[in-house]
């Protein structure tokens, strides 16, 4: 009789904790619905993440919404964006120290 109740229990504990991993994964997938309704309603929020450039040129932007986990990876291989050399004034800096820096 001990044996059937400890038999019973196991499978009642092995039930248990699936059910506990399934309603766990329920409420993460809730949680990223809310959060990706919240994006819809009010926008995104965009943090950079990673920039693939050289001195002259921006070939990749990578983005990452801090609410909600999506992401953005804008491939600009095909047509880089060039980089305009300004100072913290906005002022262009002249081109000897921009070919002086290329250079070094």
């Amino acid at each position: 009789m001990q044996n059937e109740y400890e038999a019973e229990i196991e499978k009642l504990n092995e039930e248990r904790r699936l059910a506990a991993e399934r309603i766990n994964e329920l409420m993460k997938y809730r949680d990223i619905q809310a959060k990706l309704n919240t994006c819809a309603k009010d926008g995104y929020l965009w943090t950079l993440t990673s920039v693939q450039s050289n001195f002259d040129e921006v070939s990749q932007i990578s983005l990452v919404c801090t609410r909600s986990g999506s992401t953005v990876v804008i491939d600009l291989s095909d047509k880089p964006v060039e980089v305009i050399h300004n100072d913290m004034d906005g002022n262009p800096i002249p081109i000897e120290i921009i070919d002086a820096a290329r250079n070094s």
